[in-house]
């Protein structure tokens, strides 16, 4: 717009009915002479002023910012404006994109931090689950080692007590039977101390024997598991008068020693639990090699394990030693009786 210093309007593109009139006097709703202002600042070096002004587009009275310039040439005060109404929407378009970008930013950094902190905790559980595996890993060998120190240490007592402590009694022994043989040759009368001495060392060195094989017997090391379990349970029938059948493969030492032992002591402990509280008539005792895993079976006809009362430790303890070897210790028990199994991958 364009206005001559004494306020007549020559410009006005928005409304051309004010052309060629004054507009000095014209007064704004603040009680401000809008057109005295916009040319005392245009006479200064030029400057803004914010008012209000008839807006065509709406035929409303709109708050307008304009700035004013004086040409000394003709005497006439150049203006143009903006309605703030137009600069609010588009503050308000700015503001929301902005809002929107800041949204997304955070939804972004969210899902960023969530993520880290989910990695983190991926980490950390995997961490802490592979040093749990670690350690359970460790301490399962740390028993392993215990146990086969104290089978190690059992073999040694075992093998001292029969080379060392029995045959020094079976000396002794023969030394009291030819003491008697020399009585016999010289028609004496064996007395009774000699020959209850004779009965006492007997029993003395039957019973070291059996404690010698209950410790290690050396059968299971000279001629494997299968001969080992066949004179267990040999020995557990004729103590016991409980039936034992033995049902084993045609071969004699397929397996480390230390699965040896293991397996041993399950049929061992087995019968221990058969004899103590099952009430059995029978046992089977089975060895079975088949798709690739070594199977030790011991079945009864006696009480189930509920019934009988027994402590889960021996079996428990068992089960480790089972599964140190990756096997499988299952337990089957029911009124019909006990099937103890342990399975270990050849």
């Amino acid at each position: 717009f364009v206005y001559q210093d004494d306020g007549t309007n020559l410009v006005l593109p928005s409304e051309p009915e004010k052309n060629g009139q004054n507009l000095w006097e014209l007064k704004n709703s603040k009680g401000e002479y809008t057109i005295q202002i916009l040319i005392n600042l245009a006479k200064q070096g030029g400057g803004f002023y914010g008012y209000e002004w008839n807006k065509p587009s709406t035929e409303s009275v709109t708050e307008k910012l304009s700035y004013a310039q004086y040409l000394d040439r003709w005497g006439w005060m150049l203006g143009t404006g903006v309605y703030m109404d137009s600069v609010n929407e588009q503050l308000l378009s700015v503001q929301q994109a902005i809002d929107t970008q800041v949204n997304r930013t955070r939804s972004t950094i969210l899902w960023v931090a969530l993520s880290s902190l989910f990695i983190i905790f991926i980490f950390g559980f995997t961490s802490n689950h592979r040093q749990k595996r670690v350690s359970e890993e460790k301490i399962s060998q740390l028993g392993q080692r215990i146990v086969s120190l104290q089978e190690e240490e059992q073999r040694h007592i075992s093998r001292e007590l029969h080379d060392g402590i029995v045959q020094i009694l079976v000396s002794i022994k023969y030394a009291l039977e030819a003491t008697g043989m020399h009585l016999r040759k010289n028609n004496v009368v064996k007395p009774p101390p000699l020959e209850s001495a004779e009965t006492n060392l007997s029993n003395a060195i039957n019973e070291i024997r059996r404690i010698s094989h209950h410790l290690h017997p050396r059968i299971l090391d000279e001629l494997g598991l299968s001969e080992a379990l066949e004179a267990l349970g040999g020995d557990f029938s004729e103590r016991t008068g409980i039936k034992v059948e033995t049902i084993k493969p045609a071969v004699s030492k397929v397996m480390p020693e230390e699965i040896t032992t293991t397996l041993y002591r399950v049929a061992q402990e087995s019968l221990r639990n058969v004899e103590k509280h099952a009430e059995a008539t029978s046992v089977t005792i089975t060895v079975e090699i088949k798709n690739g895993w070594f199977t030790l079976k011991i079945t009864d006809d006696g009480k189930g394990i509920s019934e009988r009362g027994v402590s889960g430790i021996g079996l428990r303890n068992l089960a480790e030693r089972v599964e140190y070897h990756r096997g499988r210790f299952i337990v089957n028990s029911g009124v019909n009786g006990t099937q103890i199994e342990a399975h270990i991958p050849r």
